[in-house]
């Protein structure tokens, strides 16, 4: 919980905090807690009222999906780092295809048709 943000209805933003080789980056959870159901120790909510339940239902999926971050993270790169998980987390870096370049993407694969399966007029039409 980030102490000192309070939000005008008394709850406290929760923060993940990532530790990757003595590294430490956090990051917003984009989840409100009231400071009252909250456990420093367990770093979950107490209680088992709605709310608690709904709280320790996003901290245990927002555990998941740092977990399979880092496991793909290892898997493509052999190493993480605390910015590399944070960024992988708030899906910073990732590189989206616009339909421009898709477009000039298939036009570099059909110039290699071109004479084979597919005809220079047929490609003039795409240019």
């Amino acid at each position: 919980m980030k102490k000192g943000s309070e939000r005008a209805n008394g709850y406290l933003p929760l923060m993940c905090r990532l530790t990757v080789d003595g590294e430490i980056k956090q990051f917003s959870c984009k989840l409100d807690v009231p400071p009252k159901l909250w456990d420093v120790k367990t770093a979950r909510a107490t209680g088992k009222s709605a709310e608690a339940q709904k709280i320790n239902a996003e901290v245990d999926r927002i555990r998941v999906d740092v977990n399979r971050r880092y496991q793909e993270l290892m898997q493509s790169d052999g190493y993480v780092t605390a910015a590399r998980l944070r960024d992988a987390c708030l899906g910073l870096g990732v590189k989206r295809e616009t339909l421009l370049k898709l477009f000039e993407q298939h036009n570099e694969e059909f110039i290699k048709k071109v004479g084979h399966s597919r005809v220079q007029g047929t490609y003039n039409r795409y240019r």
